[in-house]
């Protein structure tokens, strides 16, 4: 809980139009002022939906500052996530565009 906090207390839902919520592989999107996290049980490359233009992808990283590499393939996030260092899940912060 100490490493993935940021994405979790102080935060409330990300709106399903932006990026919605998903089973396989497991993500929860949460939002903190002008920063999105995704919280998410999974590793490797990752492909999520999500609205096109409204995260910064350059932006992308993990709690710790690591970036993470992401890109957009027509409506899809698609993710490299590191194998995290403890067990369960990773969050990723993107910042928003306005």
């Amino acid at each position: 809980m100490q490493v993935n906090r940021i994405g979790i207390h102080d935060t409330r839902p990300l709106p399903a139009g932006v990026a919605a919520a998903s089973e396989a592989p497991w993500a929860r999107w949460t939002r903190a002022g002008e920063t999105a996290y995704l919280v998410l049980g999974a590793d490797g490359q990752v492909r999520l939906p999500v609205t096109a233009g409204t995260l910064d992808l350059a932006s992308s990283r993990l709690p710790d500052g690591t970036p993470v590499t992401a890109s957009q393939d027509g409506r899809e996030l698609v993710l490299e996530v590191p194998k995290p260092q403890i067990a369960g899940p990773v969050v990723v912060g993107f910042t928003m565009r306005a």
